[in-house]
């Protein structure tokens, strides 16, 4: 069986984690809810076996994997047939500030175009630490991948 890569992760420097009671795998702590917020999620460790436990128990294809990717500079560095790519990175408020910006200018954008003419779908966070969870639904719903749902 050939197994095409469907998330690539780029491991973050900044990692804190925890074991959750219920069962064996990790969570990423939180370490403070922005205020732009009204829930939050217990956030998916940066792990691609956390990452395809998931798209498991979502129905995807056991064809679609998530794996570790640590660089991007060289083209020798990564696997063939990648569908997707994810970015792992710390927030900080500057970072929170521009995206509340651009969100502001995004609801303009929606309006002037029609829905109907754009190939990608994205749903907007609106669930803090759902990051994770945002990823992989944004991967599922493009592009070839869900092709294999």
């Amino acid at each position: 069986m050939i197994i095409i890569p469907l998330l690539i992760l780029i491991s973050s420097l900044f990692t804190i984690t925890q074991t959750c009671p219920n069962h064996s795998s990790l969570h990423t702590l939180t370490l403070k809810m922005p205020e732009t917020y009204n829930k939050a999620f217990i956030p998916l460790e940066s792990n691609p076996l956390v990452f395809n436990e998931l798209i498991a128990a979502l129905g995807a294809s056991r064809n679609l994997h998530f794996q570790d990717v640590f660089a991007l500079d060289d083209p020798a560095f990564l696997p063939p047939k990648i569908l997707a790519l994810v970015l792992v990175f710390p927030t900080t408020p500057t970072y929170e500030a521009r995206l509340t910006a651009e969100d502001a200018g995004a609801k303009d954008w929606m309006v002037e175009h029609d829905e109907e003419d754009e190939d990608a779908v994205w749903f907007k966070q609106t669930i803090n630490n759902a990051c994770g969870l945002y990823a992989v639904l944004h991967a599922l719903a493009n592009g070839r991948a869900k092709d294999f749902l």
